[in-house]
């Protein structure tokens, strides 16, 4: 019977482990990550994803102790199928978020994806720490850990902290299981031995603990989000929005005009070039490829400024054009170095490599 909840539970948190892979790439292109006004790192959504998860784990034991106080508490596969329908039912919203988008011809808004990785992290809530109590509870003692692994293998490792393996290395080797010499089972045994210890303390506050500090460590280890000036993230935003929008109409004189008399331009396959180097350059590309256009990539966009000269700008731009009747496109990294003279911005200097 419970061999069979399996396949179940995997569909459960199929989506959940796309976070970690095809989700990013989504998002990176297809969504809009500007949050009050500031333009997020696509690599944020996995602290998000982080923080809500632990989260939502200490608010699913103090929700169900409260539950229990005044209402039968369900049986544990009840508790799993509300689970798998709540995270599913994040899949789902994530899905509405890019129809609606497809139809406007817009970027999904950063409020279906905080509602996915919301209704994601309260469904997996209720299913893996439920089904691993559950299968630990029936399953045989000399395969517990086995069984736990195999369970867990379905995707909650991925957003533990590998020192859990680590802390517990000593205490696992003394397992006469023979599961212990792979980390799926090293896991389950230190999980089967802390469930044991923290089980009989009912203690809320140990894992509002765990959760506070697994938070922390994911910001922690977060690039920064917020730009140090957002006045002037935003100005170098709208003049590579004007100096982009001029090259994708392929207009090379406004382009030109975006740069100083003395720019040069560095990149990793064409060398050095100089201002008027860089124009036939421009001129020959659009006739070659009259079809080509520059996207920024969302969220990889970075602004630092330059004391008493300007601004250096750090982002991702992709290319595209026709190759044989196909699209050709391609994703490379860029610095552009901004100075400000008294009533204007211009680029001086350019560093196109990725190639």
């Amino acid at each position: 019977m419970l061999l069979l909840l399996l396949p179940v539970l995997t569909i459960a948190v199929i989506g959940n482990q796309q976070i970690f892979n095809a989700y990013l790439v989504w998002a990176q292109d297809r969504a809009n990550l500007v949050f009050f006004g500031y333009q997020l790192p696509t690599t944020w959504l996995i602290t998000l994803d982080s923080i809500l998860s632990v989260s939502c784990l200490a608010g699913a034991v103090v929700f169900w102790r409260l539950w229990s106080k005044k209402y039968p508490e369900p049986a544990e596969i009840t508790k799993i199928s509300i689970g798998s329908i709540i995270a599913v039912t994040g899949f789902l919203s994530l899905a509405a978020g890019a129809a609606i988008a497809a139809g406007t011809g817009a970027k999904v808004p950063i409020g279906w994806l905080i509602t996915f990785h919301l209704l994601n992290s309260i469904g997996l809530a209720n299913v893996f720490p439920v089904s691993l109590a559950l299968y630990a509870r029936v399953a045989p003692a000399a395969l517990s850990a086995t069984i736990i692994g195999s369970v867990g293998s379905a995707g909650f490792w991925k957003k533990c902290p590998q020192q859990t393996s680590g802390c517990c290395t000593q205490r696992c080797a003394e397992q006469p299981v023979s599961s212990s010499s792979s980390p799926a089972g090293s896991s389950a045994i230190c999980l089967h031995q802390a469930i044991r210890k923290v089980r009989p303390m009912h203690s809320i506050k140990y894992f509002t603990v765990l959760a506070f500090a697994v938070a922390v460590t994911a910001i922690a280890q977060s690039p920064l989000a917020f730009p140090e000036s957002p006045q002037l993230f935003e100005t170098v935003a709208q003049l590579d929005a004007k100096m982009f929008g001029a090259f994708n109409a392929h207009d090379v004189d406004l382009l030109m005009s975006m740069f100083t008399d003395d720019m040069e331009f560095y990149h990793d396959k064409g060398g050095l070039t100089n201002r008027e180097q860089t124009r036939e350059g421009f001129a020959k590309m659009f006739g070659n490829s009259p079809d080509i256009r520059r996207e920024l990539i969302p969220g990889s966009l970075q602004v630092y400024p330059i004391k008493d000269f300007g601004a250096i700008e750090i982002g991702t731009h992709r290319f595209c054009h026709k190759e044989n009747g196909k699209d050709d496109c391609g994703n490379f990294p860029f610095v552009m170095v901004w100075r400000k003279s008294a009533d204007s911005w211009k680029v001086s200097r350019v560093i196109s490599y990725g190639h």
